[in-house]
């Protein structure tokens, strides 16, 4: 049996995988934010780190689309915080929490009615212990295996080439093996694909690097750590956050936001100087293994890094414990929950 949150209720459902159904009728239809549950077993309990700053980002998001959801933060951290109690995973999950749009169809998003929603969904996939392989997402490469191209409008002063962030993992693997013979392990675990996106600004020529098609890119380099942010566009996301704050603060390495032009990726990738990785992978740490079917050093001090977040993640990090909600097992009151014996439409 499983259970999601579905406005002010809890649904018991039958159907074990409602996540196509639930997550919303379109892209951009919805505001969302995912976030981590870790099952602490010698604490018998949950560990939800940033559980505030999900919150905070989703009630802000949906704010700025006019999905009005009629929520309090408060409201929206308990919906969670029992969705996850009611399922009792004693394992880590990941929590999917959502505003969407009520109205079926496309429709102009702006002033929906909103309704929060909640489910949780298994991490095996979402953690390769390898890295990743990056390929540079071509225009074409949107059109063969995803929506269509996506332009945001000028007087944004940037957009990105195409839409790029819709092309799922299936699709980044089945590029990388087609145009560059890489091989992927099939089990959990193994090397898996993403595609970096490139971007352009009106007046500036050539093509900037933007970030990943699901996460932001981390530049380690001339003895600095450079994060590429080239516009208020890229997603500020709460693991970068951490991930800056700690490197500054546990490693002593200054960091910045910047632009990487994508002739200078060119040029360092080409002269084998060229370490990466990623943030932001289901609020994760990542290795980038190799661009473009060339393969990269890893970083020397990544799993330093990795190691310092992960503490931080679990309550373990002396001085960051303030970042981790604890939520102990417990019963849900029966008032709050509505039964279907089908997906959620």
């Amino acid at each position: 049996m499983q259970y999601v949150w579905r406005g002010r209720k809890l649904v018991q459902l039958d159907n074990r995988e409602p996540f196509e159904r639930i997550k919303g009728p379109r892209y951009g239809f919805f505001a969302f934010t995912g976030l981590l549950a870790h099952w602490d077993e010698a604490r018998g309990a949950w560990m939800v780190p940033f559980l505030d700053q999900h919150v905070e980002r989703l009630m802000k998001t949906a704010e700025a689309m006019r999905l009005d959801h009629g929520l309090r933060p408060e409201d929206l951290k308990q919906a969670v915080i029992t969705t996850i109690r009611a399922n009792d995973r004693r394992r880590t999950s990941y929590v999917h929490a959502s505003v969407m749009n009520e109205e079926a169809g496309i429709k102009p998003m702006l002033g929906a009615r909103g309704r929060f929603a909640i489910f949780l969904e298994d991490t095996g996939g979402y953690h390769p212990a390898e890295g990743v392989h990056l390929v540079v997402l071509t225009e074409q490469d949107s059109l063969d295996h995803g929506d269509s191209p996506v332009k945001y409008p000028r007087p944004l002063g940037y957009h990105h080439k195409f839409n790029a962030n819709y092309l799922m993992y299936g699709a980044m693997k089945s590029i990388a093996k087609e145009r560059f013979d890489l091989q992927f392990s099939e089990k959990v675990g193994g090397g898996m694909a993403d595609g970096i996106v490139l971007g352009w600004r009106p007046g500036v020529r050539g093509f900037f690097v933007t970030e990943c098609t699901t996460s932001n890119l981390v530049f380690p380099s001339d003895g600095e750590v450079r994060f590429i942010s080239p516009t208020d566009f890229n997603l500020n996301g709460i693991t970068q956050q951490t991930v800056e704050m700690l490197i500054e603060q546990e490693m002593g390495i200054k960091t910045r936001r910047t632009t990487v032009h994508f002739s200078e990726f060119k040029e360092r990738l080409a002269g084998g100087k060229l370490t990466l990785f990623e943030t932001g992978t289901s609020a994760g740490l990542t290795n980038i293994l190799s661009v473009d079917g060339q393969m990269l050093e890893k970083w020397d001090r990544l799993d330093e890094i990795k190691e310092s977040y992960r503490k931080v993640t679990l309550g373990q990090h002396p001085g960051y414990e303030s970042m981790v909600t604890v939520v102990e097992p417990g019963g849900v009151d029966e008032a709050l929950i509505e039964r279907e014996e089908s997906t959620i439409a």
